[in-house]
């Protein structure tokens, strides 16, 4: 406290009235005021809303002793760390303020209640994280799920398209297929009973050929009506026979 000492005994003579105020950087409040004999001398009163309490100091020594020791009593370096002194003149002008800072001494007990609640605030806002990131988790899962389902259903009724349309597509080749097969049967039959026909009248027209073996020539080897169909000269031998045939019914 030298330097307040210092700071007190080079004031001028008019500084008769100190305030004195403590807290710490975002707040100060007055604590007590400290007057010399010649305040009361030049008629200084306390204003009617000033409520601070006021001491009185024989000189500059004392009023230097009795500030640094209502200083230890309110806490100063323990509960607070800053403390302005204003020197005001009688008249209430001020004329100089000291700034006076103690870092503030915890103990061990202090220490550990300071530990355990920053090790709470901690767990407070850590756990306030969780449920913030739990809450954006869920409702990423909900979305998620909710399109997984939309895709599923489209994938469903898309699926489903794709099958039936594949049911009317065989359908419709098994359609075609029957009729195919009716209709190259009735060529077929067609084929054969117009070859009965040329058999018959080759038989007429030459003597010794055997119906029977022709029959079953046919038999045993199919692929002789197709060659025979799409031989042209057989072809154009049934057209005669069939133009004869119809002639002769007419």
């Amino acid at each position: 406290m030298e330097k307040l000492l210092d700071w007190l005994n080079n004031l001028p003579q008019e500084a008769t009235v100190f305030s004195v105020t403590g807290g710490n950087s975002r707040k100060m409040e007055q604590i007590y005021k400290v007057i010399l004999p010649q305040a009361l001398e030049d008629g200084w009163t306390p204003k009617q809303n000033d409520k601070s309490e006021v001491f009185q100091a024989l000189d500059i020594d004392d009023l230097g002793d009795q500030i640094i020791e209502i200083l230890d009593d309110t806490g100063f370096g323990i509960e607070f760390d800053k403390c302005r002194v204003f020197a005001y003149s009688s008249q209430g002008k001020q004329i100089k303020s000291k700034l006076l800072t103690k870092q503030v001494q915890l103990d061990s007990d202090n220490l550990q209640v300071s530990a355990i609640q920053a090790l709470a605030n901690a767990n407070i806002q850590m756990t306030g994280e969780v449920r913030r990131t739990l809450t954006t988790v869920t409702d990423s899962n909900a979305r998620l799920l909710e399109l997984v389902n939309q895709l599923a259903e489209g994938f469903v009724d898309a699926r489903r398209e794709q099958v039936l349309a594949e049911q009317e597509r065989l359908a419709y080749e098994l359609v075609l297929d029957h009729q195919a097969i009716e209709e190259g049967q009735n060529v077929k039959q067609e084929g054969l009973t117009l070859l009965s026909q040329i058999a018959h009248t080759i038989l007429e027209q030459k003597q010794g050929f055997d119906m029977g073996k022709m029959k079953d020539h046919i038999k045993n080897n199919p692929g002789v009506v197709d060659d025979f169909i799409n031989d042209p000269d057989i072809v154009e031998a049934v057209m005669q026979s069939m133009a004869r045939g119809s002639a002769e019914e007419g």
